[in-house]
């Protein structure tokens, strides 16, 4: 669990978990069996990040436990994990579990999203989630099709980069279902949480406090912040600062947005004000993540 962002240094940001490169002709694709990725890392996948790299787990069958950032998912297959960059993660798998990881980069998806006519495809795989899906849902034989020809013994590029779009509009159709189909779940602590943290997903751009959150979530602030300490050890205003400041560092790194605009995409209003609290929870200065 990422408990304080100034720790962030600490966190591996391998390409692929395992590897230096994605491939050894192409830096923006990659695709590899579940169970012979989960044998190599005997079961587990330790905590990381990719800095610059959307993974999609298409998990046929089978159970993980995952821990990505503040939350904590149980992944009963079939279904979708979306890992987008910058999101810290760690899997514990069970044995047999079967499906595809792929990893696509950011510049592949932006490239994508040309191509298509400009669809905001990147606003739809910029939030972690689960899906569980039905088998015979296409982004299974979607991913089946991207594993098989990426596993050629002669790669296309054109084939591969045709067979990898198909699934990310797979992926992006899922997450627009999943998004239109969730409900919020009453129930205990976990619940609440879980509830929360989605909550954050759609308003951490805006102004809301805390009240606000609470009001849409029925709780009171106190119900609310002995959920998320017991939970995660945090309070409900840092998660959001969390998680603003993630938001932060994906916009510096892979924008053109000036630190000003970035910090009123963020919902401040004094851009001195968000450089210093973006230093207070990172470490370093916002232009210090820009691009050398």
């Amino acid at each position: 669990m990422l408990v304080q962002m100034s720790k962030e240094a600490l966190i591996p940001s391998p390409a692929v978990y395992g590897s230096s490169r994605l491939t050894a002709d192409l830096d923006d694709i990659h695709v590899e069996s579940l169970a012979t990725s989960i044998a190599r890392h005997e079961h587990q996948i330790r905590r990381h990040r990719h800095v610059d790299l959307f993974q999609f787990f298409v998990i046929q069958s089978g159970h993980a436990d995952c821990q990505m950032d503040a939350q904590r998912l149980a992944l009963d297959g079939p279904g979708l994990l979306v890992v987008p960059a910058l999101a810290v993660h760690q899997f514990v798998f069970t044995p047999g579990t079967s499906g595809q990881v792929v990893s696509i980069s950011h510049a592949l998806l932006r490239e994508f999203e040309r191509v298509t006519g400009g669809q905001d495809w990147l606003g739809g795989l910029g939030t972690a989630r689960w899906i569980p899906l039905d088998r015979s849902h296409a982004v299974f034989s979607s991913g089946d099709a991207l594993w098989h020809r990426f596993n050629e013994p002669t790669q296309r590029r054109l084939h591969l980069t045709a067979c990898a779009m198909t699934l990310v509009s797979s992926i992006v159709s899922a997450c627009d279902q999943h998004r239109e189909a969730r409900a919020v779940v009453p129930g205990g602590q976990q619940q609440l949480v879980d509830a929360f943290i989605q909550d954050i997903e759609e308003h951490y751009a805006s102004n809301d406090t805390i009240p606000d959150y609470c009001r849409r979530l029925k709780v009171t602030e106190r119900t609310l912040r002995r959920a998320t300490t017991a939970r995660l050890q945090l309070s409900p205003i840092a998660l959001v600062h969390q998680r603003k400041c993630l938001e932060a560092q994906r916009l510096l790194r892979f924008t053109a947005l000036s630190i000003s605009e970035v910090a009123y995409a963020l919902g401040f209003s004094d851009p001195s004000y968000f450089s210093r609290r973006f230093k207070q929870l990172t470490g370093v200065v916002p232009r210090g993540l820009r691009p050398q």
